[in-house]
């Protein structure tokens, strides 16, 4: 495929972008990260593309924007020495994520910086989000991984960009819409004393759990039959009602949203190694009282969820967004990526960190403040983003909320046995 015109979806998210920063120890240069980026495009050729935009003329009224591909496929990679340690990559991931959008190349920045020093490095990668989700950038960084290790190969399957957007079922259209209350409460919004189109960025803060912390989670959650999408939804919602009760106390009905991968329900279907924006959302209603337990949430959570997924109910949101409509919005968004395929060492280099945050280049305003969870793991190591409009939502409130949401989960390790009533919990975080 040469040249294909955007659809609605992806066009929404042409604007915004997943952007990765990568510890890498071992000597990496410029030269040998633009080999690997070259062979990795062979694997992945939405790397190989860019999104023009084709003003309108006298036969159409809007503009259009189109997937080209590159010729020459060229990747521009800012290099420098520089110190880099364990938190180095915060400020770079950030700064970037933010940033102008210069270009509309699919990997719309490439920044390596190195320190000579130590031998580490942080790489940080830029991806537009109009044809890729958080499961696809892995899935590229696997592969560039594993293309630094051995230079001289090309590995893996060769893919194509696929257009999962027309592979959606036309019976799409008949999956009834999410049953949802007309008495749940909005989307969280943030007050703001800024002026409404006031520029803001997005920011975030990061938690990481050990091993056995993550291993003892996925115990928790198959004893009580559970996900962790499920775990993450409830957590997210339990640190927010914490700063939502001084505005609306309990009980309240929510709605929560999860995007899910949607490669195995296109007509035909996509493997999950396919690297394509192919997240659509699954919402669900939830009333919550003080006297609702913990697990009681998450498992409710957790068969309203797969209700809503083997009804394949995302694929009617994919449906009407095609159209030029919208599905309510929800209370609170949280997603789970699951299980990274990045491994700790690829020949002499060593991966001691990888985080992902969801960015919207220079777009942000006040107006449209907001938060969003990401889980993921990565090495056996459960991950937490927690991205969020800055302003006029503070890092110190933030970081208090992705606070609470480690502390609800470390106790649940802790007290496995014992399902805390929410009440409970969230007189627990006020002693904090």
């Amino acid at each position: 495929m040469e040249q294909r015109l955007l659809h609605p979806y992806e066009s929404m998210l042409s604007g915004s972008n997943i952007t990765l920063a990568v510890q890498i120890q071992g000597q990496l240069s410029q030269g040998n990260l633009l080999q690997a980026l070259h062979q990795t495009a062979l694997i992945h050729p939405y790397l190989q593309y860019e999104i023009c935009i084709h003003q309108p003329d006298s036969q159409q009224n809007t503009a259009k924007q189109f997937f080209q591909k590159k010729k020459p496929l060229e990747f521009n990679i800012h290099s420098e020495t520089a110190p880099v340690t364990q938190d180095s990559w915060q400020e770079r991931i950030q700064k970037v994520s933010s940033s102008p959008q210069t270009n509309m190349n699919a990997l719309s920045q490439i920044q390596l910086y190195s320190d000579p020093n130590n031998n580490n490095n942080d790489l940080i990668l830029v991806f537009n989000h109009a044809g890729i989700d958080g499961l696809g950038v892995f899935h590229v960084l696997d592969i560039l991984l594993q293309s630094l290790a051995k230079p001289s190969e090309v590995l893996g399957k060769k893919r194509v960009f696929q257009d999962i957007i027309s592979r959606i079922p036309n019976s799409s259209g008949e999956i009834p819409y999410p049953s949802l209350p007309n008495d749940a409460h909005p989307p969280l919004m943030f007050s703001s004393n800024y002026p409404p189109n006031t520029p803001a960025q997005i920011k975030g803060v990061w938690a990481e759990f050990s091993e056995d912390e993550t291993n003892q989670l996925r115990q928790i959650c198959r004893k009580n039959e559970s996900t962790i999408q499920a775990v993450i939804t409830t957590v997210e919602m339990i640190a927010l009602l914490k700063y939502l009760r001084q505005i609306s106390p309990l009980p309240q009905t929510i709605i929560h949203m999860a995007p899910i991968n949607m490669r195995p329900f296109v007509e035909p279907p996509l493997e999950r190694e396919d690297c394509v924006c192919g997240s659509s959302a699954v919402l669900w209603s939830q009333k919550i009282t003080s006297t609702m337990g913990l697990w009681e949430c998450i498992q409710d959570s957790t068969v309203k969820l797969k209700q809503e997924i083997n009804r394949k109910a995302a694929l009617r949101w994919w449906y009407n967004m095609a159209k030029g409509e919208f599905i309510n919005p929800s209370t609170f968004m949280a997603s789970s990526i699951g299980n990274t395929p990045i491994k700790k060492t690829y020949g002499e280099f060593t991966v001691s960190a990888v985080k992902l945050i969801g960015g919207a280049y220079d777009k942000a305003i006040t107006s449209q403040a907001g938060s969003m969870v990401h889980a993921y793991t990565v090495c056996n190591h459960l991950n937490i983003t927690l991205a969020f409009t800055n302003p006029p939502i503070s890092k110190d409130w933030g970081q208090g909320i992705l606070d609470d949401m480690v502390f609800i989960i470390k106790n649940m390790l802790k007290i496995s046995d014992k399902d805390l009533e929410i009440g409970q919990i969230l007189q627990l975080l006020s002693l904090k």
